[in-house]
């Protein structure tokens, strides 16, 4: 009897390793699936985060650029009317107008370029 007794607490004991080898095997089983969960939910955030940063910095690339063209553009203007004013004030100062000028210069260049004969065509 106390033979079986024995063998009963050994069988107990055995039955009582393995559940906790299997507790202990389902858990690490568990936190490694949770750990991998959470390394794929970070990296889908972080990817989120860096579309988002992309998007910003495309934004922000378009938006200099376009503010470098109005800047150009406007530099441009400022250039064109200066040479304008200095044209003018060039043009006041020998007592001929612009318009006249330009008047004056197509029609120069049209008798240059006008044949003088018929045996020039």
């Amino acid at each position: 009897m106390e033979m079986q007794l024995q063998e009963n607490q050994r069988r107990v004991q055995r039955e009582l390793e393995d559940n906790r080898r299997k507790m202990a095997e389902e858990t690490q089983a568990m936190i490694q699936a949770a750990e991998e969960e959470l390394y794929v939910r970070l990296r889908e955030e972080r990817a989120s985060r860096l579309a988002l940063i992309e998007q910003k910095r495309s934004q922000m690339k378009r938006e200099i650029e376009e503010e470098y063209v109005r800047s150009q553009v406007k530099i441009r203007e400022e250039l064109a009317q200066s040479e304008k004013n200095r044209i003018e004030n060039v043009l006041s100062v020998f007592g001929v107008d612009s318009v006249r000028r330009g008047e004056l210069a197509l029609k120069e260049k049209m008798e240059q370029t006008r044949p003088i004969s018929r045996e020039d065509l």
